[in-house]
């Protein structure tokens, strides 16, 4: 689809989506104080500015869908991501906390709703064309600032932990979050070189790199170039699309076993509260809670960040101190088990994580653009062994995902030129 066949006013769809990139990836606050997402103790009520944008972006792509004619034609298409939103929606039910989990699901069927109905009026290819100057320009100007303005580097008096001291964010939150948009950055911008060979894409590409490096973002660094090699060489070698898909869900399940069934794997994390930089107390307080709601879990958004008092605090037996100071489970795979609880998990499954598999290896015939794809998704899966990205509605890593799941959407010839 072309944006001069279904835009209102010609390019003002790219215009309004470049305001929604620079809202979703900066925010209103660019260099929050603390060193995350938000202030642990303000419920994520977000700002009144905030607010307004969301629905101004909402309103806009609903109006350009329904005057087109092709409101119902984009219900059907994602019926199974809104169904699965709509659970998150639903969760208010039994939340711990009704109101946090409306507000929560609301802003993540917008942010979906906003991009995904993008790349469903313009095309893949168009859609994406506009993404990688969005993410030149934010790459170049995140270097810039980290280089010459402190606020783009976490200090010491920002941060709750000392090993963020010294890490580069740009103009992202967290070092974590400028870590998952280098990665997407440094795929979209190879993809450009592989299609057009052009040298400015291998110099944003190298910036990408450097720039991830300069975020000391361990889990992000260490996974990410044994996928580049894992990817390119299973796509080159392997031609069967049916063996590619084989081999990474092999890989996936392989990762999962060990993570999952090495033992008891809740007391071993008892006894190893210090594993993966502390993570081992946290999900062992996380599988307590799990277990104890193992179907539909507490409720969509209602566990982190959610004021003065936290249920992690009820379940932790070695002071509640460090409860406070987190705003995520670590692994987006608890964050999830523990939201929306097991069914949850099965409809992300079938709805979100499938898919985007599907769509990577389909997609193009271009087995260097192939071999990327499937590398942003192995990255995505494995990203969130160690953080949480999934169905976070602000995450860079929820939109590199959405990237995947939009790859359905192209209705033109593939082109990067």
């Amino acid at each position: 689809m072309s944006s001069e066949k279904h835009g209102i006013f010609g390019n003002l769809p790219y215009l309004v989506f470049t305001l929604f990139l620079l809202v979703f990836f900066i925010g209103f606050n660019p260099f929050p104080s603390y060193g995350g997402f938000r202030d642990l103790d303000q419920r994520a009520d977000g700002s009144l500015l905030r607010q307004i944008s969301l629905v101004f972006f909402f309103a806009y792509f609903s109006f350009s869908l329904f005057r087109q004619s092709l409101l119902l034609n984009y219900i059907r298409n994602n019926l199974y991501v809104l169904s699965l939103i709509f659970l998150c929606f639903s969760s208010f039910l039994w939340s711990l906390d009704s109101s946090l989990t409306i507000r929560r699901s609301v802003v993540l069927f917008i942010n979906f709703f906003v991009v995904t109905s993008f790349f469903y009026l313009v095309g893949y290819s168009k859609s994406i064309k506009l993404i990688r100057n969005v993410f030149a320009f934010l790459i170049i100007f995140s270097v810039l600032l980290s280089l010459f303005y402190s606020g783009a580097v976490h200090q010491a008096a920002d941060v709750f932990d000392v090993n963020l001291i010294g890490s580069w964010r740009g103009v992202f939150g967290h070092k974590n979050n400028a870590a998952a948009f280098s990665v997407t950055a440094l795929v979209i911008f190879l993809l450009s070189w592989f299609s057009g060979k052009e040298k400015k894409w291998i110099a944003l590409s190298v910036l990408s790199v450097i720039f991830l490096f300069m975020t000391k973002s361990k889990t992000s660094i260490y996974i990410l170039f044994p996928l580049i090699v894992f990817s390119f060489l299973v796509v080159y070698f392997i031609e069967n699309k049916f063996l590619v898909i084989v081999s990474s869900f092999t890989l996936l399940v392989v990762f999962s076993f060990l993570f999952f069934a090495l033992g008891d794997v809740k007391y071993f994390l008892y006894d190893n509260p210090d594993l993966f930089t502390g993570r081992g107390a946290i999900w062992f307080v996380m599988l307590e809670i799990i277990q104890d709601n193992f179907l539909f879990g507490l409720g969509y958004g209602a566990v982190w960040e959610t004021g003065d008092w936290s249920i992690m605090s009820e379940y932790a037996d070695r002071g509640i101190a460090w409860t406070a100071l987190i705003s995520s489970g670590h692994s987006g795979y608890f964050d999830i088990l523990i939201s929306i609880g097991f069914i949850g998990f099965l409809f992300f499954f079938i709805s979100v994580l499938y898919p985007c598999l599907l769509n990577a290896i389909n997609f193009s015939s271009v087995l260097s653009s192939k071999s990327l794809f499937l590398m942003l998704f192995l990255y995505i899966i494995f990203y969130n062994f160690m953080e949480s990205g999934f169905l976070v509605s602000d995450s860079a890593i929820w939109f590199s995902a959405l990237l995947l799941y939009s790859l359905k959407f192209d209705t033109q010839k593939w082109s990067f030129k």
